[in-house]
């Protein structure tokens, strides 16, 4: 899943993935103005653990993400690159 920020001012990113049973949280996202990331998968590929020491399984291939925007802004903020209304959830694939 791709995330990128659409306004003209940096974003900190609050994330949260549910895939296999396992629910992942990112607290320390924060997209610059246009940036797009790959997140979800790159997590999983790392196997990078969050702050209460989950992992997305290896294995998962399937699940979903809810974001928010921790900061107030104007103007538009992160959505996701293959969904652009959509701005605080996502079906996803992790292939």
């Amino acid at each position: 899943m791709f995330l990128t920020d659409m306004g003209d001012e940096a974003a900190r990113i609050g994330f949260k993935v549910w895939a296999d049973g396992t629910v992942y949280y990112l607290t320390r996202l924060k997209l610059v103005p246009h940036e797009t990331r790959v997140v979800v998968r790159k997590l999983r590929d790392a196997q990078q653990a969050d702050l209460k020491g989950n992992k997305i399984p290896a294995a998962a291939t399937d699940g979903s993400a809810n974001w928010i925007r921790l900061d107030k802004r104007t103007g538009d903020g992160p959505r996701c690159r293959h969904h652009p209304a959509r701005r605080c959830g996502e079906q996803l694939r992790l292939l």
